[in-house]
């Protein structure tokens, strides 16, 4: 009887206990293919120290595809709570990421962990929090530089001049148009079809983009100077982050910001450099390093797009001498 009992009111403290409690499910949106490069080497890790950082408080799961949220819907679909997390470019929103898009400006970084990082400067100096108020920021960073890729060598302007040079973007397109060439506008994946039909010479795009669009089978010759990168942005929605506590907000912190930048920007330039090894050393193609000077002559030329961009762009003379402060520090 006395067992009978005990076995009885251990039963009854079970029941009374309060059971532990689920950890909070947060989706990771990313757009590109569940085997990218970013998926497997960033995203695919990050999701798995987060939750495991988290002592049981969170679940994130990484939902690659285009599942939850494409890349032109990324932005609205995070900031609705459809996905809680998710990355994709800022100029996928139109009009609304002027400030950031200064990465964009040619010959003022030559790798994406100076440019991403100098990025982030302008962020937690409040230079360009304001266009980030609807979503928390976890990082923003900005592509490899763009380089110049063509089918008959470019070493100096004069060998630019008139050149019809499909790319994608205002500011591409500004820059084609400063350094005397023809700017052609098209869609990325339309540049393979217009170069070997002769419409156009060449395109700027980052060497992370030249194998999936297979450029090394159209163009040869690669002018590798720094045309502008791209900005992108890791994010998340705003209430979902005010609403951690605890061990799950310090999971969140603790693998994103600076660190994430720092992460994924190395990620973006380990990429760069080897497409550059392996596409540049094919037989037949050559890259072309410009002489000190012809550069100079180049950064001379382009400087009308960063005072256009300047004048256009709310604070845009502040925030571009910031940048440039920041990118110096950095080198």
């Amino acid at each position: 009887m006395k067992n009978a009992g005990l076995i009885g009111a251990l039963a009854l403290a079970v029941l009374a206990a309060p059971a532990a409690a689920e950890p909070m499910k947060l989706k990771f949106a990313s757009p590109s293919p569940p085997k990218a490069h970013l998926n497997v080497q960033i995203f695919g890790p990050w999701v798995k120290k987060v939750t495991a950082d988290s002592k049981g408080t969170l679940d994130v799961e990484l939902v690659a595809g285009r599942v939850l949220a494409s890349h032109q819907n990324l932005f609205d679909r995070v900031k609705t709570n459809v996905a809680q997390i998710g990355w994709s470019l800022q100029g996928f929103v139109p009009g609304k990421f002027k400030k950031s898009n200064i990465v964009a400006l040619p010959l003022l970084f030559e790798t994406a962990s100076v440019g991403s990082r100098a990025m982030w400067r302008l962020y937690e100096r409040g230079l360009i929090s304001d266009e980030y108020q609807d979503v928390k920021l976890l990082a923003a960073f900005s592509f490899a530089p763009n380089a110049l890729h063509t089918n008959s060598p470019v070493k100096s302007l004069e060998d630019l001049k008139g050149m019809k040079i499909g790319s994608t973007g205002p500011m591409r397109l500004a820059t084609v148009g400063a350094l005397g060439a023809t700017p052609v506008s098209m869609i990325t994946p339309k540049i393979y079809q217009n170069v070997s039909r002769g419409l156009v010479k060449g395109t700027f795009i980052a060497w992370t983009a030249f194998q999936p669009y297979r450029l090394y089978e159209v163009t040869k010759y690669h002018t590798d100077v720094a045309l502008g990168g791209a900005a992108g942005m890791v994010i998340m929605n705003k209430e979902t982050y005010d609403g951690l506590k605890g061990d799950a907000r310090r999971a969140i912190d603790a693998n994103s910001f600076a660190g994430l930048v720092r992460k994924y920007s190395a990620f973006w330039d380990r990429i760069q450099a080897g497409s550059k090894k392996k596409y540049g050393s094919l037989e037949g193609h050559t890259v072309i390093k410009l002489t000190d000077a012809e550069e100079k002559r180049w950064a001379d030329a382009t400087l009308k797009v960063h005072t256009g961009w300047a004048k256009n762009t709310p604070n845009g003379e502040a925030i571009l001498a910031a940048f440039k402060e920041e990118i110096a520090k950095l080198k």
